[in-house]
């Protein structure tokens, strides 16, 4: 599989899983997404479950942040040295090398 969609899947959570009705752990999303609807309207302190969802949510989004660093920092920047190299046309979003001629 590829390395971007392991990611998606640790943010997102298995669709494929979830679209066959299995049972799937909570995602990084489904957990910011349960604390976000349960503190919309509440002026109570955070609960304990609120608490422990978060501290959850946030050490598996370290992982995946740490994963998503490397694809963006490593994969993509020899992708595009590679393409410029190779001449291949200007990609948008990325920065043209220049060439004085």
């Amino acid at each position: 599989m590829a390395r971007d969609l392991e990611i998606l899947r640790g943010l997102r959570g298995d669709a494929i899983l979830r679209a066959r009705d299995e049972n799937t752990p909570p995602s990084i999303s489904d957990r910011v997404s349960y604390i976000v609807s349960s503190r919309r309207n509440s002026l109570a302190r955070p609960t304990q479950t609120e608490r422990d969802s978060y501290e959850v949510a946030s050490a598996e989004f370290s992982g995946e942040l740490g994963r998503l660093r490397t694809l963006i920092d490593g994969d993509q920047r020899r992708l595009q040295e590679t393409l410029n190299e190779g001449e291949a046309p200007w990609v948008p979003g990325s920065l043209p090398v220049w060439k004085k001629e």
